[in-house]
């Protein structure tokens, strides 16, 4: 006990001669933090107010244009993992391929699973009487931004499509929200190392690429997917529209992640069933709802994107479409339906600038099967929506080779090709 006692004194002695007091030696010692660097002070502003001018002391790049290290765009990280998902199912779809579908889907969640790509792909070949390939790019929380930069930043002009249907609703363009989707995206090693290639002015990636790398060159060794009812759940819903070559499936190089098919597209098996669903989740009130904190469509930084891509793809002679997608009737209560009614008309002004807009908000005023939940399209939704389209004559005239082009007519009258028209808006009721 004594030799116990004498080496506490001794202990004490030493830290004192260090200068610790005995209080401060008592307190639990606390790890160190880490530093936070200037990327992450960055990114952090960005996601608090994603416009808000820097200071001027801060007024700088975002991130450095010689990077710190080697790091490949193969193995980045985006911030959004549908989208590095999706990234790694295009890639391979334009190495299987060698080149970008006729047709290319993009938007948010809503779109992600609300057309399904194998059924448009099938309706409009047999309607065409050629192939007609289709891919469904939607990600999770995509904006009007995020959809912007996908097109005209991150896709090399190698990647873009003859068509694109962009599909959604009024909560990408709701500048008043923070786009969370977007800050992180821009926040990510992916994102940095784009723009540092952008910045020697280059692109790394091309479809020569890929064609020409020995991983493009393993996938015609690998066996070929026929898509059927027991593969691919909504082969059932097209009986008769699977011509031999259809059914002659592109092979599937890497496994995708397991709710994803092979063309981007989420198949949500669930039904909605309105009294079985507010027993699990609360009804929330529209105008408590977050999707339209404050809202606003013109002049915010979503309409700014909006109006580029519409530039842009007229620019590249992409022919672009946007499809107000429906929402149940259950959902659509007096708040929410004045915010799309706002919405509406401001479609019916991106249409003068050139927007092709397709308004189906109320497409379903009783079809509660066709939604997983109130504002999400399930599968047979998907399907439904993705052979309306295939009737849109539009988009079958603009699938069409030039030399077999009928005159298109719309709306009972024919139109020039670059009209930007795609008849009156209907409001609703």
């Amino acid at each position: 006990m004594g030799r116990l006692m004498a080496g506490g004194a001794l202990v004490w002695a030493v830290l004192l001669g260090l200068g610790i007091d005995r209080a401060d030696a008592d307190r639990p010692i606390e790890p160190p933090q880490p530093p936070v660097d200037a990327q992450t002070l960055d990114a952090q502003t960005l996601l608090k107010n994603w416009e808000a001018p820097l200071p001027p002391e801060r007024r700088r790049p975002l991130w450095p244009l010689t990077p710190r290290s080697p790091v490949s765009l193969d193995r980045a990280r985006w911030g959004s993992p549908r989208l590095e998902s999706q990234l790694r199912l295009y890639r391979q779809y334009l190495a299987t391929h060698g080149q970008p579908p006729d047709l290319l889907i993009v938007g948010s969640s809503r779109s992600l699973q609300g057309i399904d790509p194998t059924v448009l792909a099938r309706s409009l070949s047999t309607t065409l009487r050629r192939p007609v390939r289709v891919f469904n790019f939607g990600i999770n929380g995509a904006t009007a931004q995020v959809v912007r930069w996908l097109l005209m930043d991150l896709f090399p002009p190698d990647w873009l499509p003859r068509v694109v249907v962009w599909g959604d609703g009024s909560r990408a363009f709701n500048s008043g929200r923070i786009d969370r989707t977007f800050a992180s995206i821009a926040a990510s090693e992916g994102f940095r190392q784009l723009a540092m290639a952008r910045a020697r002015g280059g692109h790394p990636w091309s479809v020569a690429r890929w064609r020409e790398s020995p991983w493009g060159r393993s996938v015609n060794g690998l066996p070929s997917l026929t898509l059927n009812s027991s593969t691919y759940p909504g082969a059932a819903l097209m009986p008769g529209l699977m011509p031999g070559w259809l059914q002659r499936q592109p092979p599937l190089p890497l496994r995708p992640e397991p709710e994803l098919d092979r063309l981007g597209f989420l198949a949500d098996l669930r039904r909605f069933a309105p009294d079985r669903y507010y027993q699990q989740f609360p009804k929330v009130p529209g105008r408590y709802d977050d999707m339209y904190s404050g809202f606003q469509l013109a002049g915010g930084v979503q309409d700014r994107a909006a109006r580029q891509l519409i530039t842009f793809a007229r620019s590249r002679g992409i022919r672009l479409s946007f499809v107000n997608l429906p929402l149940s009737q259950d959902y659509l209560d007096p708040a929410r339906l004045t915010y799309e009614r706002e919405f509406q008309t401001y479609l019916a002004q991106l249409r003068d600038q050139g927007l092709i807009v397709q308004d189906w908000l109320l497409r379903w005023p009783d079809r509660h099967d066709y939604f997983a939940d109130p504002s999400h399209i399930n599968r047979y939704g998907a399907a439904a929506i993705a052979l309306d389209l295939a009737q849109d004559a539009w988009l079958r005239w603009n699938l069409t080779p030039i030399a077999g082009r009928p005159a298109p007519v719309l709306n009972g009258a024919p139109n020039r090709e670059n009209s930007g028209r795609s008849g009156p808006l209907r409001p609703a009721p």
